[in-house]
């Protein structure tokens, strides 16, 4: 049963998170290249759905951002959202991937240092 379980995490498909710049929406030409690399693994298993979760940090809000503040917590999260609702757009639209296989999760705010404003996905 051991080798059935470490056959199944071989073949476990896993997508690495997608940086993107503080304030940035749209998807970059590198970003593209990114979701082009996506839309093939979509054309490969057809069944595929993945979950796609906005990231935002302080960063992209301002410098100083007070992330306790809740005006400032709403405005993150709707930055966030609108940033995984233009990825979805763009796959969905400019790729033809139906609406249905990407699937988009609440957005969350990253107050590490050092964290990165991104989309995280998962299978």
């Amino acid at each position: 049963s051991l080798a059935k379980v470490a056959g199944s995490y071989a073949l476990k498909v896993r997508i690495d998170d997608l940086p993107y710049q503080a304030k940035q929406l749209e998807p970059s030409e590198e970003q593209q290249d990114f979701m082009g690399n996506l839309v093939a693994l979509f054309e490969e298993k057809p069944d595929l759905q993945i979950k796609v979760c906005p990231i935002a940090t302080p960063e992209d809000f301002q410098d100083d951002a007070d992330i306790a503040d809740p005006a400032t917590i709403k405005a993150l999260k709707a930055l966030a959202d609108q940033r995984g609702e233009h990825f979805k757009a763009v796959l969905n639209e400019g790729f033809g991937v139906a609406s249905s296989r990407i699937l988009l999760c609440q957005a969350r705010i990253d107050a590490n240092e050092g964290a990165l404003p991104r989309l995280e996905f998962s299978i």
